[in-house]
This record gives structure tokens, C-alpha cells and sequence, in this order.
């Protein structure tokens, strides 16, 4: 088995435009339908074993003067007690937010994002929310922000959440996005994220959002501006879940802006509850931005208002780098 194919067990954007940005969103992510091959062979792993070839192990990266661990499990406190510093960058609600040394181990210091006590687990978890009255801010949105990753790395990213028990499936323009990859967009460019994960009524979907112009390019690298539906759509296959339990995201992948004919080398590898669901090989940021990508995850509700709480409980998100043995 190759280095990006882990080993893998079971283990359990004035209000017009924003609202024209958002049914272009839905219209990107309800048209993805066609089946899409997936792994012959699902594995899944709880914590890889350090010791062993191509294992991944959790990613740190230097930020701020200080190490940020990419490790934020519901049993982790906002604050690494090692450091001090919270690991997450920017934690966003409410239409504002805090950053750095603004965060507690309080989390938002709102109902918005906290640690509470699981029962149905026997841990804490990172509970997410979205309330009718916050303000919005390009949609509305209730996200944690880590800092941004580097390219050309085999990463796989464990994401473990759980839809309240009384999530609204069929409430209208209710669709959003519980993770997604993310760049800095220039004014040229529509800032969607280039890979994400959401939930459209009962289905979770899996998009990749990479620009036409850049796929049809002669040359590498060149500037790249596109309008907002200007992308090569990919269609993956859709999942139906539940609320009220845990649903376990393992997504493998390699962080690469290049075309495959310009020596790209992205993929992307899911699979959900141990099952595989999507290979996908391609580009897997976003070319020619003005800084890094970052990976959010939470609960960012795109399509409008909700008509009521939107609560999600993450119990895992884990960032795993997979490097070679020395």
C-alpha cells in the first residue's frame, strides 16, 4: 500500500448579493449525484500507530512564535496546556469573532461554541451553534478556524459529529457546510472553499470546487479569475445520515493547486463510518490566492436564516500528517 492510501480500522458570500451568493451555493452542491468509484479495500484506524511505515501523525506547524497542534478533539480544552495558546486561529459567530489571544478555554463565551458533557459517550465534546437572531456575515456561520496547512502533503483529517436530536431536516434554506478547505481569494476570484463537506436536507455531500479557467490553462503557473459558477464540476455520490448519532468522516488527501497535466498530484479519499464513499483524483486547492489554506469546521449555514437552533456536536477533528519512516 502506498503512503496516500492509509491504513485505516474501524473506530467510531449588501443582503441581495449574499443571498444571490448563497442559492449559487445550493445550486453547486444539489446537482452532485452520479456515482463516483470508490476504495476496493475500506480500512479505518483509530489513532495510527507512530511506529509503523507511513503512518500519520498529528500535524503541528510553527504560527505566532508557537507550535499550533491541528488536534481539536472534544476532549482537547480550547487552550493546549503546553503552550497556553489556543491551536485553533479565529473562532467565528454571531457576524464577529475572537482570535488568538482572545480565546479561552471558555471557547465563544457564548452559548455559540463550548465544551459540553456527552452522556451517550462518556466525554466532553465541542458543541456548535447557530441561533435565528445572530448577525450574519456572508451567511451565518458558527466555525472554528485553524491555521493555515502546507501543501503537497499527505494528510488525512478525522471528523466525528453528531446532528442534535432535533435538527430540522426539512427546514427551508436550511443546507450548510460542516468542513471545508479554504483559501484567500483576490478580488477576481469567488471565495468559495475548494473542498468541503455538507449537509443538504438527510444528505451529506462532498464537493470540490476547483475554477475552470484554471483547468483549462496552457500554462503553469499563470493568474487565475473566475466568476461565480465559473467551476469544473466534479459529482460525487451523496450519503444519507441521521441525527441524533455520531458520524465518522475520514478524509485522506494531498493539498496540491496543479492540474494533473501540469504535475498536479491532488486526491481525495473518503469514507463514512468506515465504509468507503468517494475517490476522487484532482486539483485540490485553490490556484494563484493571496495567502495559505486553512481547514474550518462547525456549522455554516449558507442558504439563509434558520428558523431555529442549529446544533452540532463534533467529538473528533483531527488533523494526521502522513510522513515517511526516517
Amino acid at each position: 500500500m502506498s503512503c496516500h492510501q492509509p491504513v485505516m480500522r474501524p473506530a467510531h458570500s449588501a443582503h441581495r448579493m449574499q443571498r444571490r451568493a448563497a442559492r449559487t451555493w445550493v445550486a453547486l452542491l444539489s446537482n452532485t449525484v452520479i456515482a463516483a468509484p470508490c476504495l476496493a479495500h475500506p480500512v479505518h484506524a483509530a489513532v495510527p500507530s507512530p511506529g509503523c511505515p507511513c503512518s500519520p501523525v498529528t500535524y503541528q506547524r510553527q504560527m505566532q512564535g508557537e507550535v499550533r497542534t491541528y488536534a481539536f478533539d472534544g476532549s482537547r480544552p480550547f487552550i493546549n496546556p503546553g503552550t497556553g495558546k489556543p491551536d485553533a486561529a479565529y473562532l467565528d459567530f454571531d457576524g464577529r469573532g475572537l482570535s488568538d489571544g482572545q480565546i479561552t478555554n471558555a471557547g465563544s463565551n457564548t452559548p455559540h461554541i463550548g465544551k459540553v458533557f456527552d452522556p451517550g459517550i462518556g466525554q466532553s465534546v465541542t458543541r456548535v451553534q447557530v441561533f435565528p437572531g445572530d448577525r450574519q456575515r456572508y451567511g451565518y456561520r458558527t466555525q472554528l478556524n485553524a491555521y493555515a496547512i502546507g501543501p503537497y502533503r499527505h494528510y488525512v483529517y478525522e471528523l466525528e459529529f453528531k446532528l442534535d436530536p432535533q435538527w430540522d431536516f426539512e427546514m427551508p434554506e436550511g443546507a450548510g457546510v460542516l468542513w471545508q478547505v479554504k483559501g484567500h481569494a483576490k478580488p477576481y476570484q469567488t471565495g468559495h472553499a475548494v473542498m468541503s463537506l455538507g449537509v443538504v436536507g438527510h444528505q451529506l455531500r462532498f464537493t470540490v470546487l476547483y475554477p475552470a479557467t484554471a483547468a483549462r490553462a496552457r500554462r503553469w503557473p499563470s493568474p487565475v479569475a473566475w466568476g461565480r459558477d465559473d467551476y469544473a464540476r466534479v459529482a460525487f455520490p451523496v450519503r444519507s445520515i441521521d441525527a441524533g448519532r455520531y458520524h465518522r468522516v475520514r478524509i485522506a488527501f494531498y493539498p496540491d493547486e496543479r492540474p494533473v497535466r501540469f504535475g498536479g498530484k491532488g486526491y481525495a479519499r473518503l469514507w463514512l463510518d468506515g465504509q468507503p464513499w468517494i475517490r476522487y483524483t484532482g486539483p485540490t486547492l485553490h490556484p494563484d490566492q493571496l495567502a495559505p489554506h486553512r481547514i474550518d469546521f462547525g456549522w455554516y449555514q449558507w442558504e439563509g436564516r434558520p428558523q431555529s437552533v442549529r446544533t452540532v456536536y463534533f467529538r473528533t477533528a483531527h488533523l494526521y500528517e502522513q510522513r515517511p519512516c526516517p
